[in-house]
């Protein structure tokens, strides 16, 4: 059901909250500044939910300092990321992945609620728990043997505690 964008097994009434791991290379990193990003994805995103991101990435960095959002989760927006590398607050993957779980789950064509809300219900609230290092090797950096993988694990583990 999942793949068809049925949202239906997760809860029997309306799913409050949804929390994602978003974990990887470079990519989930991102290297796109709060600037680029399109006003409308954003008015559309923050009009239907509210999204929070906690993140620890570029541990793995040697030329700049590993940033985090101190354990804790803090609002999406554009300025939630800080990259040290660039000195500018930075996104990855994390508003198109919000954008398309908001249009799966919690919206239908012309904006119709998918999930039944009762009247003056608070939007539904996503959860980002990102872990992201640019230059590493899947096959020895992440494998469960690897120097990240129970940094990663460790990671995800305090911030469920922390919902």
């Amino acid at each position: 059901p999942l793949c068809e964008g049925d949202a239906s097994f997760l809860c029997t009434t309306v799913c409050q909250r949804f929390v994602f791991v978003l974990a990887g290379q470079s990519n989930m990193v991102g290297r796109g500044t709060g600037a680029e990003l399109d006003q409308s994805t954003i008015e559309f995103v923050t009009e239907h939910a509210d999204v929070f991101m906690a993140y620890d990435i570029d541990k793995s960095a040697k030329e700049q300092e590993n940033t985090t959002s101190g354990n804790e989760f803090l609002r999406l927006g554009r300025e939630t990321q800080w990259s040290d590398g660039g000195k500018c607050f930075t996104h990855g993957p994390e508003w198109g992945i919000a954008q398309r779980v908001i249009e799966r789950f919690l919206v239908q064509d012309k904006g119709q609620q998918r999930l039944s809300m009762e009247a003056n219900a608070a939007k539904p609230t996503i959860y980002f728990i990102k872990f992201a290092m640019g230059s590493t090797s899947l096959h020895e950096d992440w494998s469960p043997n690897g120097p990240y993988f129970p940094q990663f694990i460790s990671f995800i583990k305090v911030m469920l505690l922390k919902l």
